[in-house]
Parts: structure tokens; C-alpha cells; sequence
């Protein structure tokens, strides 16, 4: 399994991928539809997702769930807790670092938008 994070902004997505055990980054993805379609081609089955529940979650979601085997919406203020409470050892600290240190609660789609309203 490889745990891909997403650190999601207005127009683009830093990503990082932690797999066995090691941490690297992977560049960024735009969030344009057919972006996120060319970053999802990249992903398989034993892929899970993580991202921030922001105002278009439910929009990259719907794009990247049917390449991944799962995809987690996490609550913004306990990875901001959790990043606080952390020390960074590494430049990059995303979501999937987090996750894969403290695992948060996967949220379907409709459960991230309700949060955003």
C-alpha cells in the first residue's frame, strides 16, 4: 500500500507519497479536471488518497476515487493540531506524513461537503 497526500490549494495540489516506510515528495498536480485526471491515471488500486477537507474536497474526490482504493478526507484543525504537536524532521510534512502517524477518520465525500457548507 502507498499512502499518497495531498496538500491541497486554490489551484494546485503538493504531493507526497509514503511508501515502506520512506517519505518522498512528488511535485504538484493542478486541479483543473483534466489535471486531476492525468495525476489519477498515475495512481492504482492499492493506492489511499489523503487530503484536507477544503472547499473543492468534494470535487477532487470525484475525480481521484475511482483510480485509488481509498481516499480519506481529513479534519483540518486535527492535522493542524497534530502538525503542532509534531517535530518536523523533514522539509516536507503533508498530509500523508500525518496520517501515517496519526491516522484520522476517513469521511465520505457527501460528509466533506457537508463540513465545508
Amino acid at each position: 500500500m502507498r499512502i499518497v497526500g495531498l496538500d491541497v490549494s486554490r489551484s494546485v495540489a503538493e504531493i507526497a507519497y509514503l511508501e515502506d516506510g520512506v517519505l518522498r515528495a512528488g511535485g504538484r498536480a493542478g486541479l483543473r479536471r483534466d489535471e486531476l485526471e492525468r495525476f489519477a491515471a498515475q495512481l492504482g488500486p492499492d493506492d489511499h488518497v489523503v487530503l484536507e477537507a477544503t472547499g473543492n474536497t468534494a470535487a477532487i474526490v470525484n475525480v481521484l476515487r475511482a483510480h485509488v482504493g481509498q481516499v480519506i478526507v481529513a479534519n483540518p484543525l486535527q492535522v493542524r493540531l497534530i502538525a503542532e504537536a509534531r517535530v518536523k524532521t523533514a522539509g516536507v510534512t503533508t498530509s500523508a506524513d500525518r496520517t501515517a502517524t496519526h491516522p484520522l477518520e476517513e469521511r465520505s465525500p457527501c460528509s466533506a461537503r457537508r463540513a465545508s457548507d
